[in-house]
């Protein structure tokens, strides 16, 4: 079983980016559940934070994930705030919402594997708007390759109301192709 950990701020779409990603395994014939969980109240800005586990097998867990084996940042303030990095697995991945040097990211050293996408970036160039949600599904498809591109775009065309399929795909598979992994 592998388990993950989104940290976002509220109306950022991390809690949509889990329950995308979910399905994404499905549909590739693995057992996945997704949840939410908010810091205090539901409220835009606050922290945010998405569950995910996935297994060839059925699964009966349902508490919060303590030791993800992965971790997706979808907002680099948070890091002054909530520890993103609390109980990752060694080796650890992690999926960074800015493409800059590594040296400038705060990590944990149980951090063997990074993946760094400016998503907002690509965001505001596809909707004119910071909402980097699905940005970040298509930076963990490549830097995990836990699950294939082509299942997070099936899911988002799924998902998604047909008005916003066309953009959040494009922003999906511009953010895999420009995701750059580093193995630390």
């Amino acid at each position: 079983m592998k388990e993950v950990r989104v940290h976002g701020r509220g109306g950022q779409g991390a809690v949509a980016a889990v329950g995308m990603l979910a399905l994404a395994f499905v549909l590739e014939g693995k057992f996945a559940r997704s949840f939410p969980m908010f810091t205090g109240f539901e409220r835009r800005y606050a922290p945010v934070v998405g569950f995910l586990r996935f297994d060839d097998k059925p699964m009966t867990i349902q508490l919060q994930v303590y030791n993800p084996d992965c971790v997706v940042v979808l907002d680099s303030t948070l890091v002054k705030a909530v520890d993103v990095f609390a109980g990752l697995k060694k080796p650890g991945i992690a999926v960074w919402c800015e493409d800059r040097p590594v040296e400038q990211i705060p990590l944990s050293p149980a951090v063997k594997r990074i993946g760094m996408v400016d998503a907002n970036k690509l965001a505001l160039e596809v909707f004119g708007r910071p909402i980097a949600n699905t940005a970040m599904l298509g930076a963990f498809a490549k830097t995990t390759g836990w699950v294939q591109i082509s299942s997070v775009v099936t899911a988002l065309e799924q998902k998604l109301a047909p008005a916003l399929v066309e953009k959040n795909v494009k922003l999906a598979t511009r953010a895999y192709e420009l995701t750059r992994v580093v193995e630390l």
